[in-house]
């Protein structure tokens, strides 16, 4: 039906493994979630200062977000739209993905994932008719069991040009690094 049976491979889910790694570093004092301000940051010889943390470095992790700071806008970001559906259906297996124009992930019981779209031009995280039609259409090639639509999802990839993530140090300021670019493939790497 047009795809493959990915067998001994899986998928991160990356919602949950990033909550965990919050938690995780919550718990020893190494984490601040919040909205920095660059100006709010003070820059010292040995070290920096911000609120009533210092540190020797500021790793930069907000994703699409480092497209609208100047520090960063020489980068080869690539910002990419996609959306997912949730489905429930019988028939599919429980304990391996699907791919093939859009990939099916199991989640247990009756619930897959399936998806994604790649938009370039609409940069939001509003699902669309668009979308969904994309992935119901890919769907009717790859599998005929029937199903139901519980959820739709969209959010923006952090894609590069290149398509390969970007990690390292400032070329100006050697105490900021960035941690970035985690599309897709980003994510795979």
């Amino acid at each position: 039906h047009g795809g493959r049976w990915v067998v001994n491979g899986g998928w991160v889910d990356t919602r949950r493994f990033t909550d965990a790694l919050r938690r995780y570093l919550m718990k020893s004092g190494s984490f601040e979630e919040g909205l920095l301000e660059y100006d709010q940051v003070h820059f010292h010889e040995d070290k920096i200062q911000w609120k009533e943390y210092t540190a020797g470095a500021i790793i930069d992790c907000s994703g699409v977000d480092a497209i609208r700071h100047p520090l960063f806008s020489d980068l080869p970001f690539n910002p990419c739209k996609g959306e997912i559906l949730q489905i429930n259906t019988h028939g599919l297996p429980k304990d391996m993905v699907i791919h093939g124009a859009m990939k099916i992930i199991p989640l247990g019981g009756l619930e897959y994932l399936t998806g994604a779209t790649y938009d370039f031009n609409r940069i939001d995280e509003v699902c669309t008719e668009e979308g969904r039609n994309k992935i119901i259409a890919a769907l009717g090639k790859m599998m005929d069991v029937p199903y139901t639509i519980s959820s739709q999802f969209a959010s923006i990839r952090p894609s590069t040009k290149d398509r390969r993530p970007i990690i390292g140090r400032h070329k100006e300021n050697t105490k900021i690094y960035i941690f970035n670019g985690l599309g897709s493939k980003g994510v795979m790497m």
